[in-house]
């Protein structure tokens, strides 16, 4: 009986009929735990790939619209479905997510530089200023459906970088005609700088102001003059260039016949040839600098004067020189003459640029000494010499705003110059020697012959600054900016003619000294003949600076292009 219950039982044990149901039953638990992991993975792997989308979306429409950022990301959220998403701070997102915790959304408009030599992911810098790009950081909790009995909820954290480039082109100084232009003057200043006798009548510089070119076209033809075959745009900027060369391309480039001829006029000058341009005092092209030579800009079109290109070239040749006109000859008068020092411009700030807001352009620091000689009925010998340094003006891109059909407008905040002027005497030899300010002597204006006294001699010395500290702010609209206008920001400290301020401000002083009540009516009559002045002063002071391309207590900007690239995502 035991034998026969042993072999039963080692029969069964050699049974192997109901193993996979054994088995099937062992790990059906384990398999249905799987299942359900794989299930909730699938679910967290396409919540994450949706949140990655919405995250996108909110900072591409976040960059199209980053004066404010954090509303349009929030209603690209709620207009997809993400409703009550939580605006938080950086210190927020980085401590963990609380229990009962709903979605999060940290949104960072910053700036984007796409540098090749900078590894992608320092690239955005968040808070740079001016911003072009926006990072949105969106986190929640992700939905199990299965495990939520067994673990936490993982945390699904998105990122995305959008950025959108706005640019615009404009330059400073570029008002060289008015109604108060006089060619007499223009003549042979600018033929003094350029070494060359010039007769050009005013209608020959309105054909010049009236021509543009392309800014990209004009580097292209100097490319070809100095002979660079391959490169960039910012290559022949680099490049060492003569102001003959220069004026020799600008007018290749123009299809203007009168401008051409006029330009290689300019160009025939005697000292063109070795006056050197660096051309980053004169043009940055921001990112259009990259460009291959011959290759033309996308999306934005770049347009430069050629009369402001040539004015502001032949200033910027004649740096740290000085130069002497006469104008006697040219204004009717015993004697006039002036004395002309451009500064070195401004580091990086040109006075054309292409950029996006926070941009600057800036002219160049200006010294002028007139002297005037006029005989004047009763005086002997009136002298008057006249002292001006004029301070960069400048301007800033405040602005790009950008709308479904394009560029809607540009802002801009201009400085006119800080603008110093004496009735005084210099030494001359000092002019040019912009590390420090001459000294200006009281001067000699005239000498008087009165009964029963010896010659006195009547000096004078008056001073004048103006200085705006607050910029203005320069709107262009879309019909502005196509047609090219003009607008300028006046000084609020200079009121009138400047000869006319600056007489308010004159001191006499007589040698010898002479009583009050018999010199007095002397000095009076001298005023008044001294205010005639003025309607010779003013004209040459204008018309000098014009051919230089600044003004007195005036910045005078033009946006010659402007674009706004559609925002993509760059992360």
């Amino acid at each position: 009986m035991m034998a026969r219950i042993a072999g039963r039982a080692v029969q069964a044990l050699r049974d192997r009929s109901g193993n996979v149901a054994v088995m099937a039953g062992l790990l059906f638990p384990v398999m249905l735990l799987g299942a359900v992991f794989g299930v909730d993975q699938g679910s967290l792997y396409l919540e994450r790939r949706e949140a990655q989308a919405l995250t996108d979306l909110a900072a591409v429409t976040a960059v199209a619209n980053i004066s404010r950022a954090n509303t349009a990301a929030a209603l690209t959220m709620a207009d997809n479905r993400q409703g009550n998403v939580q605006l938080i701070d950086r210190a927020t997102l980085s401590t963990p997510m609380a229990a009962g915790t709903g979605a999060q959304m940290l949104v960072e408009p910053g700036r984007y530089s796409a540098d090749p030599s900078t590894e992608s992911p320092w690239r955005f810098t968040p808070g740079a200023e001016p911003a072009n790009a926006v990072r949105v950081t969106f986190r929640k909790k992700g939905k199990l459906y299965f495990g939520a009995g067994f673990f936490e909820p993982p945390v699904i954290t998105t990122t995305g970088i959008a950025a959108a480039r706005a640019e615009a082109a404009f330059s400073i100084g570029s008002r060289l005609l008015s109604s108060n232009t006089e060619t007499s003057i223009l003549n042979p200043v600018l033929g003094e700088l350029l070494g060359v006798k010039l007769n050009l009548k005013l209608m020959d510089y309105e054909a010049l102001a009236n021509a543009d070119i392309q800014a990209l076209t004009f580097l292209e033809e100097l490319a070809t003059e100095i002979g660079l075959t391959a490169g960039t745009y910012d290559d022949v900027l680099a490049a060492e260039v003569t102001l003959g060369q220069v004026l020799r391309a600008v007018a290749t480039s123009t299809s203007h016949s009168a401008a051409r001829q006029f330009v290689l006029q300019f160009a025939s000058g005697t000292r063109t040839g070795s006056l050197k341009v660096p051309l980053s005092y004169l043009l940055d092209l921001g990112n259009l600098g990259r460009l291959a030579i011959g290759e033309q800009a996308p999306g934005i079109e770049a347009v430069i004067g050629i009369l402001d290109l040539v004015s502001a070239a032949t200033a910027v040749a004649n740096r740290n020189e000085q130069v002497n006109v006469q104008l006697g000859a040219f204004l009717n008068v015993a004697g006039a003459s002036v004395k002309i020092a451009i500064g070195e411009p401004p580091l990086n700030t040109p006075w054309f640029a292409v950029g996006e807001a926070g941009t600057f352009v800036r002219t160049a620091q200006t010294r002028l000494y007139l002297e005037l000689s006029v005989s004047l009925p009763g005086l002997a010998n009136a002298k008057l010499p006249l002292y001006l340094e004029l301070a960069f003006a400048e301007a800033e891109l405040r602005e790009v705003t950008c709308s479904p059909g394009g560029v809607s407008r540009v802002a801009i905040d201009a400085r006119p110059g800080i603008l110093e002027a004496w009735i005084g005497q210099i030494d001359p030899s000092q002019l040019k020697r912009f590390d420090r300010k001459p000294t200006v002597q009281e001067v000699q204006l005239a000498t008087v012959d009165l009964p029963l006294l010896p010659t006195i001699a009547v000096k004078g010395r008056a001073h004048l600054q103006t200085a705006d500290e607050t910029a203005q702010t320069l709107i262009f609209d879309k019909r502005e900016i196509e047609g090219r206008v003009l607008k300028t920001a006046y000084s609020t400290t200079l009121a009138g003619p400047l000869f006319s301020s600056l007489l308010g401000n004159l001191k006499f002083n007589t040698e010898p000294k002479i009583l009050g009540g018999v010199i007095d009516p002397v000095l009076t009559g001298l005023s008044q003949t001294l205010a005639g002045f003025g309607s010779v002063i003013d004209p040459i002071l204008f018309n000098v600076l014009t051919a230089l391309g600044v003004r007195l207590g005036e910045a005078d900007i033009r946006v010659n292009g402007a674009s706004c690239s559609r925002a993509t995502l760059v992360n």
